[in-house]
């Protein structure tokens, strides 16, 4: 459990840092396990697949076989590719596409939204 909330804190940063930039320059795409109900598949089990971002949104969420077959598609597609694999692990990192807020401020959900 404390991997992925570890790893959910570091894809925040990442994605941060990446879509700082009003429009990226070419789409970037994460290779890593995702869970079953993204692919329309049992929603208990996770399943080896890409997430693309395109323009800070999320343009693709699909399977994959082969996570190296996926990166040399992605690339001639002309994404940059981020394979969520530590070195010498042998299982991927979870994805949770969508926005996940780890920083909330319970007290104040019930004030109305700045304009």
């Amino acid at each position: 459990m404390g991997r992925v909330f570890s790893f959910g804190v570091f894809l925040s940063l990442v994605a941060e840092s990446v879509f700082s930039v009003a429009a990226l320059a070419k789409p970037i795409a994460f290779i890593g396990k995702i869970p079953g109900e993204y692919l329309e598949k049992d929603a208990d089990s996770t399943h080896l697949g890409y997430v693309l971002v395109d323009d800070r949104l999320i343009q693709r969420i699909e399977a994959v076989a082969d996570a190296d077959d996926a990166e040399k598609t992605l690339k001639k597609e002309g994404a940059d590719v981020v394979v969520l694999k530590a070195k010498g692990a042998r299982s991927y990192d979870v994805i949770y596409p969508g926005l996940i807020d780890l920083h909330g401020h319970n007290k104040q959900n019930m004030l109305p939204t700045w304009d």
